[in-house]
């Protein structure tokens, strides 16, 4: 593993905390309605989830995981240092395990448009100590331009 000369890596250092400090701000000024959110007990650490959610919820509540074999494979390729995009986001389960595996030395950048999925991701990240974070609050296209986001009725996200 590459060492940072000590300038660098206190510089580093200090970008990362700055980070977490803008995300607690963004937290503060939209904050994560509590009766909205129940908290789960996973693999990557607690998290808060949507507590209207009839998809997502349920299954990481009583498995404690979110499509393990697609966790498995990311655990299996993932490297120190990587970088990682992770585009719709949701709550922010991929980008704890990403960020777990890359390490402070690696970022994951995660992409999403919901404003409720963005509170719980911003909430998650935080709680979780995810220096390596950068959050991206939009959808990801190929083009420029303003979308309707569409939901789908049995996510109630």
């Amino acid at each position: 593993m590459q060492r940072l000369p000590r300038p660098a890596h206190r510089r580093a250092r200090r970008e990362a905390l700055a980070r977490l400090e803008t995300l607690r701000g963004e937290l503060v000024r939209d904050p994560p309605a509590a009766a909205d959110v129940v908290t789960a007990e996973t693999d990557v650490g607690p998290l808060l989830l949507h507590a209207s959610d009839e998809v997502m919820t349920p299954i990481i509540v009583s498995s404690h995981a979110w499509e393990s074999g697609e966790a498995a494979w990311l655990r299996g390729v993932l490297r120190s240092g990587q970088t990682v995009l992770d585009v719709g986001a949701n709550v922010g389960y991929f980008t704890l395990l990403a960020a777990q595996a890359i390490g402070a030395a690696g970022t994951v950048v995660a992409v999403e448009p919901d404003a409720a999925n963005l509170r719980l991701l911003r909430a998650n990240v935080w709680r979780g100590g995810c220096d390596n974070v950068r959050i991206v609050a939009a959808a990801a296209s190929d083009e420029r331009g303003l979308l309707a986001l569409r939901r789908n009725a049995w996510s109630r996200t």
